[in-house]
């Protein structure tokens, strides 16, 4: 616009690097038949001692023939002959006392320039300058927020808000599309408290109300709230005053927020499972106290090897529940896991058949200490005692989730009736189904070998103390 109202050959917007020393082109006007300038770059050095008085001084520079002109230097009329320009105006801004930028206008004949057109080029410049300055801080801010979007949404963090003013009690909301902890951009203040869990609110609204009234500086507090799907969220939210009245009433409190629910589900299944491992702990202790005082050996060897076959049976069981984070064990493990040392490297020596189950944590180790006595006490009197003789597991999830194990052996030793005194191993089983597992034992001792049979719920009430 500004070179058609000139009628000008050409005209265009420069910026100056930092030194001050090359003008760079960032846009060219040219006139209908006039080529482009043939450079995209003038080092301003070139142009003269008058020119840079002027750019540095913020005096319009002006030029009737710069071919012509002697106060430019030979190596300045170059890139005007170049571009077949020699009438020339240019526009300095400065800013901080450095140059930063030129509007000019040139045209291709000498030309002796008026007032009124040097005032246009200083308005037109004036309005390119300050458009320029705030298309790029409009860039610079939307930038800006672009990068606060996207760490918010890195960090999983939302925005908040409160209109103090009185009779508002408005929040404003911007959070990230994956905070899902609250939906919506502004409601009721009434509406955020009614959502926080009861058990928190009237904390929330003691924290927020100290900042509010300058008995604090700041809150950051953790606290529930109801989520759309009906669940409560855990968030950690901060926040202080950040505008205040002129009578020093606060007008408005922010702050971020954080969905922090996988966390503190997390730190709670940590604690839970704190005290699980030291509750078992305890009992596997309790275990092996019991073990060591009951067990009767006739040999030093033969107290060492069923102690070992005790302690071995809980480790094995603590490790299947470890590999599932405690969540329970794979029965089918746990029965292979407690015969397999009696076998003799023969497996086909044990029969395992039933459906995938798992056993709840309460009932692993319980439950294979039994299955360990059975399995010693085979081998020592049973089937497993002599070639040939096998055991036969299987298995049924009846209704009511109810587990029923049987344990047959065949091939064994003759069974004369039950044995006149009952050991460590006999107690121990007992023990553990009718006390431990809260479950039903019955034994058969069948002529043709043990049958033992198990019955226990699946869902193992938890025991006094744990």
């Amino acid at each position: 616009m500004l070179g058609l109202r000139l009628g000008a050959a050409g005209a265009g917007y420069t910026e100056v690097d930092r030194p001050g020393q090359t003008m760079r082109i960032r846009h060219d006007w040219h006139a209908p038949g006039v080529p482009p300038l043939p450079f995209d770059s003038i080092d301003l050095r070139k142009m003269g001692e008058r020119a840079l008085a002027d750019f540095a001084a913020g005096r319009t520079y002006v030029a009737e023939d710069g071919l012509a002109d002697a106060a430019i230097p030979p190596a300045g009329r170059l890139p005007l002959e170049r571009a077949g320009s020699r009438g020339l105006l240019a526009e300095p801004l400065i800013l901080d006392g450095r140059l930063v930028a030129l509007v000019y206008v040139h045209a291709d004949g000498p030309r002796r320039w008026t007032g009124t057109e040097i005032a246009l080029l200083r308005a037109a410049a004036r309005r390119t300058f300050d458009t320029v300055a705030r298309l790029r801080y409009e860039a610079a801010l939307r930038e800006s927020e672009s990068r606060l979007r996207l760490a918010t949404e890195a960090a999983n963090l939302g925005t908040w808000e409160f209109d103090l003013e009185a009779g508002t009690g408005r929040r404003s909301v911007h959070l990230s599309q994956s905070f899902a902890a609250r939906s919506g951009d502004v409601y009721h203040l009434a509406e955020w408290l009614d959502g926080i869990h009861p058990e928190d609110a009237g904390r929330m609204i003691t924290l927020t109300g100290a900042v509010r009234d300058g008995t604090a500086p700041r809150f950051d507090e953790e606290y529930r709230i109801r989520r759309p799907d009906g669940g409560w969220a855990w968030l950690r939210s901060t926040g202080a005053v950040v505008e205040r009245a002129a009578n020093g009433a606060p007008r408005r409190l922010a702050g971020v927020v954080q969905d922090v629910t996988e966390r503190r589900t997390a730190e709670e299944r940590r604690t839970l499972l704190m005290r699980e491992v030291d509750h078992r702990a305890k009992n596997a202790l309790s275990v092996v106290q019991a073990a060591l005082r009951l067990t009767r050996a006739e040999t030093i060897e033969e107290y060492r090897e069923a102690i070992d076959g005790r302690v071995a049976a809980m480790a094995r069981a603590q490790t299947l529940l470890s590999e599932d984070r405690w969540a329970g064990a794979d029965l089918r493990a746990l029965l292979t896991g407690e015969v397999a040392p009696f076998l003799g490297g023969e497996p086909a020596r044990a029969t395992l058949d039933g459906p995938a189950v798992n056993l709840p944590a309460g009932a692993a180790q319980p439950l294979a200490m039994a299955l360990h006595e059975l399995s010693a006490n085979a081998a020592r009197h049973g089937a497993l005692s002599r070639a040939g003789g096998d055991v036969r597991l299987s298995w049924r999830v009846d209704p009511g989730e109810e587990l029923s194990l049987r344990w047959s052996e065949r091939g064994g030793p003759a069974v004369e009736g039950p044995p006149a005194r009952r050991g460590f191993g006999a107690r121990m089983i007992e023990g553990t189904v009718r006390g431990q597992l809260r479950g039903r034992l019955a034994l058969d001792w069948a002529r043709s070998g043990l049958v033992c049979d198990i019955a226990m719920p699946l869902r193992v009430p938890s025991l006094p103390g744990g």
